[in-house]
């Protein structure tokens, strides 16, 4: 066995921890000095990577100490254990190799792997598979653990604007101190020591006036930004506030000089982001991988998310108290989805058209048995139309009458088609909309949504908050039942006992409300709300109502396929056919 030389150390970390210190980056290079004191190293040198992964080698000071041993500056490498340099084994494999190609003998300590012996080599590639086999199990444990946090409500990662973890004594945050007035205050408990986000003093109001300037003003992500970058706004207390983003984590300090502001993206992460609504969504992630490239650690490709990283998956109820309803957050989606993924440009107008989506042509359904959609347009005077998705597509893709022929190639004539083209007409979209407009406003609302609409009246939480204030009545309804049937209650009191809670529970119901008293009447009939809508409100209606309405080429509705509860209310048939009004 070979003593003395330059003996290396290494040691790695990938997430702190005080309360084990047989794994600290401190505790890992003393040992493994101590060992190459032992055996009376000439010279030591130490490398240690703290909060690196090992699962592949971009890691700054394993790559340095690489570097030094094909320079043949070491002669042993010393570690802690064996999964400190890697927990890859195809990697760990490659860097033994490495090792013995510059005749370089490598050590673990605690292990007592020596790979000068072949039984240390043996050992060091049944540990590598281990350490190996450890990191997919940890990956899958991490991914359940986040799961199960989610599952309950709990929040991940970095807490959006608008929310703080409540702990004011040690604030943290670049726009605390002279913005926030709980700055350096007693902690807040509703917070649970840091574990459930708060509402912020001040940027819980940015929140909601984000979607109103978007839904209802309609301005673009980037006017929004100029508004709040620009604009004092009042709060309820009548004070005058210009709110701050929080900014990157890459942003420079403030004594610098740098002053955060809003941009189209923070405002439409805030747009899409359902935690607003109490909610805590799970995203796609990208699949655990162990590529590495150990000497070109460069090459080492980040893994992808397989389809949309903003899709969002399941939505799980939080602990958290929501900032807008989820009526609000679902209406501004549903604007970013007639709008499409770029912002309206300056001050034009978006044209919406409420028909997207429903309307379909009855000539292509009827002669060719396929669904073919119409799109809106907009014609010559600012005539708004829609027009069959099979004739607009084709008309796209005709050639100029000039275009020269080209050698070989015959067009092909399909005359049914040419004939099924020759029976199509541009609509215009106001006597499509006229026959919806009637069809929708002789539907007739069941009484049973007058509790579900009466609490979207007296409250943004809707049912949830009614469910909330009737849980405890509920639960002593349980309760008293449990004791009648272990004979500790008789049926009298049982019966006493059950007509006052059950009082109590439908006192707590939103139509009992003495604001509610009057409110059917706003919405029966159904039309006296059908006209107050806009175009945008009215498409996300349709889009809920009904699965496709089909116009003729003279723009008549001949079938409107409408989803239950909507059909029986409108009084459609089973198949759809209409009469003409």
């Amino acid at each position: 066995m070979r003593t003395g030389g330059v003996y290396a150390t290494y040691s790695r970390l990938s997430r702190f921890d005080e309360n084990d210190p047989g794994y600290s980056v401190e505790i890992q290079p003393d040992r493994s000095e101590e060992f190459a004191r032992s055996e009376n190293a000439s010279e030591i040198r130490v490398y240690a990577d703290p909060g690196w992964s090992g699962k592949n080698s971009k890691r700054p000071e394993l790559q340095r100490m690489i570097r030094d041993i094909k320079a043949g500056r070491i002669d042993v490498v010393v570690f802690h254990r064996v999964d400190r340099v890697f927990r890859n084994l195809k990697s760990l494999l490659e860097f033994v190799e490495l090792l013995q190609k510059y005749n370089v003998r490598l050590v673990s300590v605690t292990e007592k792997i020596d790979t000068d012996k072949w039984w240390g080599r043996l050992v060091l590639a049944v540990l590598g598979s281990l350490a190996e086999a450890y990191l997919w199990q940890t990956s899958a444990n991490i991914t359940e653990a986040l799961g199960k946090r989610r599952s309950k409500g709990n929040h991940l990662g970095r807490i959006p604007l608008g929310y703080c973890n409540g702990l004011c004594r040690t604030c943290t945050d670049e726009n605390g101190k002279g913005y926030c007035p709980l700055y350096g205050g007693n902690d807040r408990p509703e917070s649970m020591r840091g574990s459930i986000a708060v509402p912020h003093p001040i940027d819980r109001y940015v929140i909601p006036l984000i979607h109103e300037l978007y839904v209802v003003i309609r301005m673009s992500f980037r006017e929004i930004a100029d508004y709040l970058n620009h604009n004092f706004i009042t709060l309820p207390d009548g004070s005058q506030v210009l709110f701050r983003p929080r900014g990157s984590r890459q942003n420079k300090p403030k004594s610098s000089g740098f002053q955060n502001t809003f941009n189209r993206e923070s405002i439409r992460a805030i747009i899409e982001n359902p935690f607003y609504t109490g909610q805590v969504a799970r995203y796609r992630r990208p699949k655990f991988s162990l590529e590495d490239d150990l000497e070109n650690p460069e090459n080492i490709q980040t893994p992808k998310i397989e389809g949309d990283s903003r899709e969002i998956l399941e939505l799980f109820p939080g602990q958290h108290e929501p900032l807008i309803s989820f009526e609000t957050w679902k209406a501004s989606q549903s604007l970013r989805k007639q709008k499409g993924s770029t912002p309206g440009a300056g001050n034009r107008a978006v044209r919406i058209y409420p028909l997207t989506g429903v309307a379909r042509c009855w000539e292509c359904f009827r002669e060719l048995n396929q669904e073919f959609t119409l799109r809106g347009s907009m014609g010559g005077k600012g005539i708004q139309y829609y027009r069959c998705a099979y004739t607009h597509d084709r008309s796209s893709n005709r050639k100029p009458r000039n275009a020269p022929r080209v050698e070989g190639v015959n067009p092909v004539i399909n005359s049914k088609n040419d004939t099924l083209v020759s029976k199509h007409r541009t609509l215009r979209a106001d006597k499509l909309e006229m026959q919806v407009d009637q069809l929708v406003s002789k539907m007739v609302l069941p009484h049973s949504l007058d509790t579900w609409i009466a609490a979207y009246y007296l409250s943004k939480d809707g049912m949830a908050e009614f469910e909330r204030a009737g849980y405890g009545y509920r639960q002593d309804l349980k309760k008293l039942q449990k004791l009648y049937v272990a004979d500790q209650i008789d049926q009298p009191e049982f019966e006493r006992r059950t007509r006052i809670l059950q009082e109590k529970l439908n006192a707590s119901l939103p139509t009992t409300h003495p604001d509610t008293a009057s409110l059917p009447a706003e919405y029966r009939p159904f039309s006296n709300v059908w006209r107050q809508l806009d175009d945008g409100q009215k498409r996300t209606m349709l889009d809920i109502m009904f699965d496709a309405l089909y116009f003729d080429s003279n723009g008549n509705l001949i079938r409107a396929v409408a989803y239950e509860p909507f059909r029986e209310a409108m009084g459609l048939p089973e198949d759809g056919i209409i009469e003409q009004f």
